[in-house]
């Protein structure tokens, strides 16, 4: 065929002399780059079309005489796919034959079809690399297809597998994998964490695998899932999509919460895996984000039917005491929720096989086999690098006969590695000077990388990079195929991966120190300059790149905006440790207006972050919130007062500190009416409502927190742009029904706190939902309905421990041990003590201190039922102590009230023994120190127009004078109270003050 004539199959022309693909579109002809690998395959399939052209043939005509894996070929159809813009499903231009190979079915001008026989084997060299043999891992294999079995079925499995590095975790996922492919029609997804920069970045491993599954052929279906059921997801994977496209899918993050996200993904999953089955395989769990923990906590705990299967991969070394990913395997496995395998080393009859299958007609298996289990201690990787060596070396030979060994097993080479980082630079050493330099720079990408991203940190031409890592990849030493990727729709750029991250960690290491930050300072600027206007979705690793560059205004900048990608994620945990980085950074910096308007946005980004992961109580938030006051007022910075004093105001309400609280309300109030706001009079009135309320001043408060809920809108003020805080509507609603049941209004305060439920569940957003279920245990609570707070108790607690709220799973055992207590059921008391003293002390821990005297209260009220007197007035007089301290008095004269009940609880008790072991004293008279209690509550009560704490105060004092014989002063009391309600007669407080009336009248 003359070389000079093109290859027509419109809109598209292959030009074989110049080696170009070009696409015509009316009279403009665009040259479309694709890599050398892949125009070579382009042109065997146009030059047969439409002949079959099975994977066998293509691989031994575009690489002969070498091994390659089918993902190298799968990169080349995938990225003409994309140059022709061809739809696996309903193909135009390229046919995949399933399991068998690829056909060119448009129709071609200029070309003479014709078939090139191919070879029957590939030949693979000699000391081709021992990864194809698998051994000693069968029992743990079978294992794992018994339970793909399961998911198949329906039932959805996690599976850790765990051991030391270089164990063959990898090599048996990838077994595992290969094999379930073969057996059954299944989506395959694969992500890995990567120690640089996967820790803080959300959920990278599953995106990744979700990304790279969404560009394989035939993924057109569960992409389109994802678009119907996960939107929030597939609006972060760039690769899938045009940078148009891309961009039209944005709107789907706005007003996205963190458990939308996670209930998206698992029914997705769920739905998804109707049509056909999944793996997920996570690699490196032990560098894992938070986030993707979460998401494992979150699928293992749904009940759901999925045909979903998850091998999850970590070092067990690296999971200490500690790691969050060691308490999610301990509770999922704790629950029958996960599976797990521990790798072992190999024995020495697995090595002796491994020799066998690598090395037949030899002699000297059980000899070698010896040598290499003492030396190797059977790690996989090691033993196989030590093969590899030996094999080099010539101290395993190829003769005519077969194998031979030419050392003895007692005396091993000098010189052979002690260990496998050894084993790992001896293979490096024996690579070209340009192969290491090649390598070294990979090391300093990631575990992952680009030809272009390491071109940029050599400043060499990519093709020649390219060249090096397939030679490298062919060989099977170090590199795999990574699949190709296209930057933002410019030249496709080849992607690889190395074998095992233990080569990447030692490549790293051998980079000098001088080196290191030049190379990463070119590597981040490519990747600045190639992303453009994009980069920002890259911002981890670019921040890890420039930080260790040290490019620091760079190195912040990039840490600044990867927190604010984890925050619109919800991924707080992850955002504050970018915030922190960057604070850190930033320090060493020379002092400016720049330096300290960046310091302020970072401050106040960091408190909000640590307020939803440690509680606003913390002291951690208190110092943030601190330090961006400092920098407000040594910058004369107006605009961010609002926020700061806002902050401050709820960090001293956690501690306890109202009375600051109230002063930096009122300043609020005062900004909010010059700047005229609606968001910041809202939260001005918010924050002075629930002071006020905490004080003991529930009249004020709800006239404060009406103010607020007129403003509010769900839409403009929800908890999508508050920054991660509690939803402000759901404050409102749920401290007005606190307000209103103390100023006697228990129905109504009943009608708020159904309303704060039903917002929490239309907002969809985890910490409001939390609040309104904490909120609705305290009302039935103080209703004193003990299975609806036992309920709703019982709710928190188990949101709270599923996504790590501390303060509201220590709230959540106060109320729900409180509640238990009062069901009178056996033990009970002794169980809800122990809940409600496990809350305090956790409480404590977090440094809040709001309400403190309330949940005193219900400790004091808990160790009366227990007959403990004495313990429970010690807890009431500690509240009483706090009262004064803090004027956290909203539940003061319940205290009072408490205090009376318990000291004639016990003196009657305490009399009674007196009685019956000495007749002739006679037990002291309680009534005149607990009548003071009482009017002491009945004033305090009335002082703060606390009509419900009033009322129980007059029931208790009026059964005192009942005692005592003064029935018409208890009933001219009681009555007086009881006659002011107009609603809540079904509730406990009035119907024992009703049955007392009778009883008086």
């Amino acid at each position: 065929m003359n070389s000079s004539t093109p290859l027509v199959f419109p809109p598209f022309q292959l030009d074989l002399g110049n080696e170009q693909l070009l696409h015509q579109v009316g009279q403009i002809t665009a040259v479309l780059h694709l890599r050398p690998k892949t125009f070579t395959v382009l042109r065997h399939l146009v030059e047969h079309a439409p002949q079959l052209i099975t994977k066998d043939q293509l691989l031994d005509t575009i690489w002969p005489d070498t091994y390659v894996t089918d993902s190298v070929l799968k990169s080349c159809i995938r990225e003409l796919r994309r140059a022709f813009n061809d739809d696996a499903k309903q193909p135009r231009f390229i046919e995949t034959v399933h399991r068998r190979g690829y056909r060119f079915i448009a129709e071609v001008r200029g070309s003479k079809s014709k078939i090139q026989s191919a070879k029957a084997n590939r030949p693979v060299a000699d000391s081709q690399p021992s990864t194809p043999y698998f051994v000693g891992r069968e029992g743990e294999l079978a294992q794992l297809h018994q339970w793909l079995e399961n998911a198949l079925q329906g039932e959805p499995q996690i599976v850790f597998v765990s051991g030391e590095a270089g164990i063959g975790k990898t090599t048996l996922a990838e077994t595992f994998v290969e094999q379930a492919q073969t057996d059954h029609n299944i989506w395959i997804g694969h992500g890995q964490c990567i120690e640089q920069y996967g820790a803080g970045e959300p959920y990278m491993p599953l995106l990744e695998a979700l990304s790279r599954l969404g560009q394989e052929d035939g993924a057109t279906a569960f992409v389109s899932g994802l678009q119907k059921y996960a939107p929030t997801w597939l609006a972060q994977m760039p690769a899938l999509f045009t940078p148009e496209e891309f961009k039209d899918l944005q709107p789907e993050i706005r007003g996205m919460t963190r458990e939308r996200m996670l209930r998206e993904i698992t029914e997705a999953l769920e739905v998804i895996t109707k049509t056909s089955p999944l793996v997920l395989v996570l690699e490196d769990l032990h560098w894992s984000d938070f986030s993707t923990l979460e998401f494992l906590s979150a699928l293992g705990r749904r009940s759901g039917r999925a045909r979903l299967f998850i091998l999850a991969t970590y070092r067990s070394t690296e999971v200490i005491n500690g790691h969050p990913l060691r308490g999610v395997v301990s509770e999922l496995q704790l629950h029958g929720r996960s599976k797990g395998l521990r790798l072992a080393l190999l024995s020495v009859t697995a090595i002796e096989t491994y020799v066998s299958q690598r090395f037949p007609a030899n002699q000297f298996v059980p000899q070698l086999g010896v040598l290499l289990a003492r030396r190797t201690e059977g790690n996989p990787l090691f033993l196989v690098n030590v093969v590899d060596d030996f094999v080099r070396d010539g101290l395993i030979a190829k003769g005519k006969t077969g194998w031979t060994l030419q050392l003895q097993p007692d005396s091993p080479p000098t010189g052979m590695p002690e260990n496998i980082r050894q084993a790992i630079e001896r293979q490096i050493d024996r690579l070209s000077e340009y192969e290491q330099h090649v390598l070294e720079t990979a090391s300093a990408v990631g575990l992952a990388f680009s030809s272009s991203a390491v071109a940029a940190g050599l400043d060499a031409a990519a093709e020649e990079v390219e060249t090096c890592c397939d030679r490298l990849v062919r060989q099977g030493h170090f590199l795999q195929d990574a699949s190709s990727h296209e930057w933002l729709g410019e030249a496709v750029t080849a992607r690889y991966r190395f074998i095992h991250a233990l080569y990447q960690e030692v490549l790293y290491a051998r980079l000098a120190v001088s080196k290191r930050g030049p190379l990463h300072q070119r590597i981040g600027v490519w990747g600045e300059q190639t992303y453009g206007q994009q980069a920002g979705t890259i911002a981890a690793e670019l921040a890890l790149h420039f930080e260790r560059s040290r490019d620091l205004p760079r190195a912040v900048r990039y840490h600044q905006r990867a927190g604010e990608n984890a925050i619109q994620r919800r991924a707080h945990h992850e955002a504050a440790s970018h915030f922190s980085n960057a604070l850190s950074l930033l320090e060493s910096l020379p002092d400016s207006v720049e330096q300290t308007q960046q310091a302020l946005a970072l401050y106040i980004a960091l408190a909000v972050s640590l307020g939803v992961t440690h509680g606003y109580g913390a002291p951690e938030v208190e110092a943030a919130y601190s330090r961006a006051w400092e920098l407000c007022q040594k910058s004369g910075e107006t605009t961010r007062h609002f926020p700061v004093l806002a902050g401050l105001t709820i960090v001293y309400q956690m501690r306890g500190k109202l009375r600051r609280a109230h002063e930096l309300g009122v300043t609020l109030t005062t900004i909010a009416q010059r700047t005229s706001y609606p968001l910041q009079a809202l939260w001005a009135h918010l924050l002075q409502g629930t002071t006020l309320y905490n004080m003991g001043e529930p009249a004020a408060a709800r006239e404060q927190l009406e103010q607020s809920f007129a403003i509010y809108d769900p839409h403009k003020h929800g908890p999508q742009v508050s920054g991660g805080r509690d939803d402000p509507g759901i404050i409102c609603l749920s401290t007005l029904a606190s307000a209103l049941w103390l100023l006697g209004y228990p129905d109504q305060a009943l009608h708020k706190i159904q309303q704060a439920l039903s917002l929490a569940v239309e907002l969809d957003d985890v910490l409001s939902h939390a609040l309104a279920l904490g909120q609705a245990a305290v009302l039935h609570q103080r209703r004193r309905e003990a299975q609806s707070a036992l309920a709703y108790a019982g709710a928190l607690l188990t949101l709270a421990q599923e996504n790590d709220f501390p303060l509201r799973t220590a709230t959540a055992q106060i109320y729900h041990g409180w509640a238990l207590a009062e069901s009178g059921e056996n033990d009970a008391s002794a169980e809800g003590l122990s809940q409600i003293q496990a809350g305090l002390e956790a409480i404590t821990k977090t440094g809040g201190e709001l309400a403190h005297p309330y949940y005193l209260a219900l400790l004091g009220e808990t160790y009366g039922k227990a007959r403990q007197f004495s313990e429970g007035l010690q807890m009431v007089e500690k509240a009483l102590a706090i009262v004064d301290k803090n004027a956290d008095c909203f539940y003061e004269a319940e205290l009072w009230r408490l205090k009376g009940e318990l000291r004639l609880k016990q003196v009657t008790i305490q009399g009674s023994e007196f009685t019956r072991t000495s007749p002739q004293r006679r037990a002291p008279n309680p009534s005149v120190a607990a009548e003071t209690d009482f009017q002491q509550a009945l004033a305090t009560a009335r002082r703060q127009q606390a009509k419900s704490l009033e009322l129980r105060a007059a029931v208790s004092l009026a059964r005192l004078w009942q005692q005592q014989g003064k029935r018409e002063q208890a009933r001219s009391l009681l009555e007086e109270v009881y006659t002011w309600f107009t609603e809540g007669f079904e509730t406990r407080d009035l119907q024992e003050a009703k049955a007392l009336l009778d009883l008086l009248s």
